[in-house]
């Protein structure tokens, strides 16, 4: 049973003291404390993290048209060339 008081003493005395030092440093050191974030300008935003690769896919695209427009006006040539008489 003494165990028992003496260790809510020491909880209470822990949770009192805890409880004072974060008042006297909320009053004391707000001018001190800083946003960690703050000197790293805040969290990059989300376009800048997972860049789009639409203008990559963009000029995939346009090469592949294009060049299946060259095959078809080389086949279409080959084949008017065979059928010429």
């Amino acid at each position: 049973m003494d165990n028992r008081k003496k260790i809510s003493e020491l909880i209470e005395l822990h949770l009192e003291l805890k409880g004072a030092a974060g008042r006297g440093q909320s009053a004391a050191g707000s001018e001190e404390e800083e946003d960690p974030l703050d000197g790293m300008g805040g969290l990059p935003s989300r376009k800048e993290l997972f860049p789009s690769n639409r203008a990559k896919l963009t000029k995939i695209y346009y090469n592949t048209l294009f060049a299946l427009f060259l095959l078809l006006v080389a086949g279409l040539m080959v084949w008017g060339i065979q059928t010429a008489p």
